[in-house]
């Protein structure tokens, strides 16, 4: 089920440290998350726009909607209205690309990590910056070696 998540709709942390991944692709940040358990890409603005900006939310078991594309096209315009972006021909084009070449990765997320995994012990993190722009932030935990302390 797609879900528009705004203002007065359910209120899910955007990107940050829970996040599988996170892309930033112009103005717009695609987050891969777990939403209701399940693993979605959260599109959102880089920059707030507005106080009533929101996310606009794809989950994995609607990926497979996006084949038609009319139904992606749809989508894409909605999902720029969500975000406070113009609904443009050309806004709902980078949208659909960002759909488009973003479902692979969220084909390939892995179930949500359990309460027990998410505890491994963090050792510190990556950052990887283009220009200044971080374009990719990833935790680093010690591996489970199956010993106890």
């Amino acid at each position: 089920m797609d879900i528009l998540i705004g203002l007065t709709q359910m209120p899910v942390t955007l990107g940050g440290e829970k996040a599988y991944k996170i892309r930033v692709i112009g103005d717009i940040v695609c987050s891969y998350q777990w939403v209701n358990e399940e693993p979605a890409m959260v599109l959102f603005p880089k920059i707030k726009r507005t106080f009533t900006n929101g996310a606009f939310v794809l989950c994995l078991s609607a990926a497979w909607k996006y084949t038609n594309v009319e139904y992606l096209v749809n989508q894409s315009f909605a999902a720029a209205k969500q975000m406070g972006f113009e609904d443009t021909k050309f806004v709902a084009h980078q949208i659909a690309d960002i759909i488009i070449e973003g479902i692979p990765d969220l084909v390939e997320m892995p179930p949500e990590p359990t309460q027990e995994q998410q505890l491994q012990e963090s050792i510190g993190e990556m950052l990887l910056k283009v220009d200044g722009e971080v374009i990719k932030h990833e935790e680093i935990s010690m591996p489970d070696m199956g010993q106890t302390a």
